[in-house]
């Protein structure tokens, strides 16, 4: 029995998670492609669902420059990432990047942060 790569690909939602208070640290959620509006204080997760063979590796960009796990960000080995105490200065576009040796994928989130 042989095993064949398959391209990475990501699953792809087609909703818009609003984040209706500033519950400190209450975690929302939302698959990426999906765009998130938050209040300043909340958490938000961006759950980056994935397949391929073999599994791929998943990368994390924020408009464009690779999120590097650190402080307020955590990178989870489900591909979901983590912002706790969300601020104004978080809006962005955060991508979800993922690629084996078949290929790559890659979807986008608008998160923005009101208040």
């Amino acid at each position: 029995m042989t095993l064949e790569s398959s391209k990475p690909r990501i699953n792809k939602p087609q909703k818009t998670v609003k984040i209706p208070s500033a519950t400190p640290d209450k975690p929302v959620i939302a698959p990426v492609g999906a765009d998130v509006t938050a209040l300043p204080n909340s958490t938000i997760s961006l759950d980056c669902q994935f397949s391929g063979n073999p599994q791929p590796t998943v990368t994390w960009y924020r408009n464009g420059v690779k999120i590097i796990e650190k402080g307020r960000a955590s990178l989870h080995v489900n591909g979901t990432l983590t912002i706790r105490q969300v601020h104004p200065q978080d809006t962005a576009q955060y991508m979800c990047h993922v690629v084996n040796v078949a290929g790559s994928d890659n979807l986008t989130s608008k998160v923005t942060v009101e208040g």
